[in-house]
């Protein structure tokens, strides 16, 4: 039976005295530490001359029928000879003050995957303060993890973690791993992490995917050398594109005083009903510039389904010439922001390398704020990111 304990409740490097139901509700398990020679922490004496003896109950388990497991632990507390000072032996994986093991901390932290810390605590009737301290001993840090060996490619994109507070969330897109998350979008802040790359990972990085934002290509070419190629994420680049429909669409809907509707433009030729594209045809007389910019963004889309770099620089500097001929100046617009990301844009086509993992994250961490209801503290937001991006076994191990 002892055995079966030790076995099932992770009881490890320490002494099973005795174990009994006190109630319906609760298992005691008593235990203790193996009676030999312990050092000081002071000057390093060994002794095993006991001072006093300390009982404390710590909270284990709590089963799913509201059986709670609780561990009486003995503790000795043993006189120094040299110093004539009493001591505390120390129990594995117990901190000196703690009523609660490893081990159910580390249950209650696993809880916080899907709810915040105010619900947790009501709960394992804690406080909210006491499941975030949990969180805080349990978690690993989220420091920069990148593979061993092999060619790294890197995303880097943000998202919003507080109004206008940007978060930059930077991961391995080829090995689909997140590596960390930045507490802002400042391009000190990007050459800083990018510079505390140790040299020979940097020389593993063949491409960074991104958005169209100058800080970060800066901060790329900056610190990690021309070998880098950056590549423009075709995600932001067809985003640009609505960016600019949409725009000429609510410019033509304030002239004219007539509504265009919004969702046919801004959506895929191939999933258009054919009501909606013969709505769009329609407008080709009425409003000519918005009908032309969406045959360039179809186009612009079919570019991306090109086989090689060499045909899909043709067609781009086809799109940018029919753009910069345009009389709309938000078209124009659009065609200088193509020439100016040209060859970002154009290094898709050596490994077809996207954010779209990054953008997927992105989606996991808003969901995140959400269930918690929006963060105000960095620290915070990253403690429980940490909880999201890292796999639990990756936890510390524990052993009671």
């Amino acid at each position: 039976m002892r055995h079966h304990i030790e076995k099932l409740f992770g009881v490890k490097d320490l002494v099973i005295d005795r174990w009994d139901w006190e109630d319906d509700q609760t298992f005691v398990i008593a235990v203790r530490r193996l009676h030999t020679h312990v050092r000081c922490s002071r000057c390093g004496y060994s002794s095993n001359r006991v001072h006093q003896w300390h009982v404390r109950r710590v909270e284990h388990a709590r089963m799913d029928d509201g059986t709670v497991i609780v561990f009486v632990v003995t503790k000795r507390r043993l006189k120094c000879v040299p110093c004539g000072r009493p001591f505390t032996e120390p129990i594995p994986n117990l901190r000196p003050w703690a009523r609660t093991t490893t081990s159910r901390k580390v249950a209650i932290v696993r809880m916080l995957r899907s709810s915040t810390c105010t619900e947790v605590g009501r709960q394992v009737a804690r406080s909210p303060g006491t499941v975030s301290r949990f969180c805080r001993d349990c978690a690993p840090p989220l420091a920069a993890r990148f593979s061993q060996k092999g060619e790294i490619r890197l995303g880097v994109d943000g998202h919003t973690m507080r109004q206008r507070k940007e978060v930059v969330t930077i991961n391995d897109v080829r090995r689909r791993q997140p590596i960390t998350l930045l507490p802002d979008a400042h391009k000190t802040t990007l050459c800083s992490f990018f510079r505390g790359i140790p040299t020979e990972t940097k020389r593993r990085i063949t491409e960074v995917a991104i958005d169209m934002t100058q800080g970060n290509a800066a901060a790329i070419r900056e610190t990690l050398g021309s070998h880098v190629r950056i590549v423009i994420d075709h995600f932001h680049v067809i985003q640009e594109t609505n960016r600019a429909i949409d725009e000429v669409r609510c410019a033509y809907q304030s002239v004219r005083h007539v509504r265009i509707p919004k969702t046919p433009w801004l959506r895929g030729k191939e999933r258009l009903r054919s009501s909606e594209m013969d709505a769009i045809i329609a407008w080709g007389d009425g409003a000519p510039e918005l009908f032309q910019l969406w045959v360039l963004k179809e186009d612009l889309r079919m570019m991306y389904e090109q086989r090689t770099r060499r045909r899909a620089a043709q067609r781009l500097d086809k799109i940018i010439h029919a753009l910069q001929a345009m009389e709309s100046l938000r078209a124009q617009t659009l065609g200088r922001t193509l020439t100016r990301w040209r060859e970002e844009i154009l290094n898709f086509f050596h490994h077809r390398t996207t954010n779209a993992y990054t953008e997927g994250l992105n989606r996991k961490l808003k969901l995140l704020q959400r269930t918690a209801y929006g963060f105000r503290n960095f620290n915070n937001y990253l403690l429980r990111a940490t909880l999201v991006l890292i796999p639990f076994a990756a936890f510390i191990h524990h052993t009671i």
